[in-house]
């Protein structure tokens, strides 16, 4: 099968797939975006539930899906984070560019036939490998990457990396943003924390902090964090409550104590092996 056979389709638009399109335009390949009732997809939900694509395949032409999945098709290879498939994770921050989608993107593009492959390919992506692994260990190996439990990566580059790359999309210097998570990891550092079973804890935060969830990676802690949701419809907002930036075993040990009747919330979700979870104040 030739490479120009193949339409690789991607989810939902983030730094990630911004890295996924440099990759595959540097070797000459086609892609296009996955669509849900004729929108591109915004969410990571709606890129696993799509029903279309911007761009048709051509008659014979194969697909590749990057983080999503598209009702009718079937796919000659899916790229994903494997923490969408916990069976599948290798499990540890040292295996980070297996375990992300772009890992597994470069090391498809340089040595599957499929896909082209072969020296030429290697020659095309080399410029761009350095900045891969910065995004392949932002995916979902982002705190451990911070305090160098990644391979080959340095974690005053990824953070200077990711406020430049971020800094587009939120409309800030990339040193607005540095600056930022700086004084919440201070407030973070200030916050009080709940101790739960198996000697584990997060902190608490019950108000909006700017760059949270970037201070949580940098300073490794796992944060639980309140607002208000009003997407249940005017008049009849509740107080969400989310987990971020948590290990399997700390998402486990909470959802223990979110279930139990002395959290007060109600309506708890959470996916262990995929790093999430959450629930409602009653």
């Amino acid at each position: 099968m030739s490479s120009n056979k193949v339409l690789f389709v991607l989810g939902a638009y983030n730094a990630e797939l911004a890295m996924v399109k440099r990759l595959l335009t540097a070797v000459g390949l086609p892609y296009t975006a996955a669509t849900k009732d004729g929108k591109m997809v915004k969410t990571s939900a709606n890129a696993y539930s799509a029903d279309g694509m911007s761009k048709a395949p051509e008659t014979d032409q194969k697909m590749a899906f990057v983080e999503c999945s598209v009702k009718g098709f079937e796919p000659v290879r899916v790229f994903e984070s494997l923490t969408r498939n916990p069976k599948e994770d290798l499990g540890s921050p040292e295996f980070f560019m297996g375990s992300s989608a772009i890992g597994q993107l470069v090391s498809a593009l340089i040595n599957d036939p499929v896909f082209g492959g072969g020296r030429e390919a290697a020659e095309k992506l080399e410029p761009l490998l350095w900045e891969a692994r910065l995004a392949a260990a932002s995916e979902h190996y982002l705190s451990e990457a911070y305090h160098g439990r990644c391979p080959g990566v340095n974690p005053s580059a990824l953070r200077l990396w990711r406020a430049m790359n971020r800094s587009e999309f939120m409309d800030k210097k990339p040193r607005e943003l540095m600056d930022m998570a700086d004084a919440a990891v201070v407030e973070l550092q200030q916050c009080k924390s709940m101790e739960l079973e198996g000697r584990m804890s997060v902190v608490l935060v019950d108000k909006y902090i700017p760059e949270m969830y970037e201070a949580a990676a940098i300073v490794g802690v796992a944060v639980m964090y309140s607002r208000s949701d009003k997407s249940s419809g005017k008049g009849s907002a509740k107080t969400k409550v989310s987990l971020i930036n948590a290990s399997p075993k700390v998402i486990e040990a909470w959802l223990k104590w979110a279930r139990s009747s002395e959290s007060g919330l109600e309506g708890v979700y959470g996916g262990p092996e995929k790093g999430y979870a959450g629930g409602f104040k009653a």
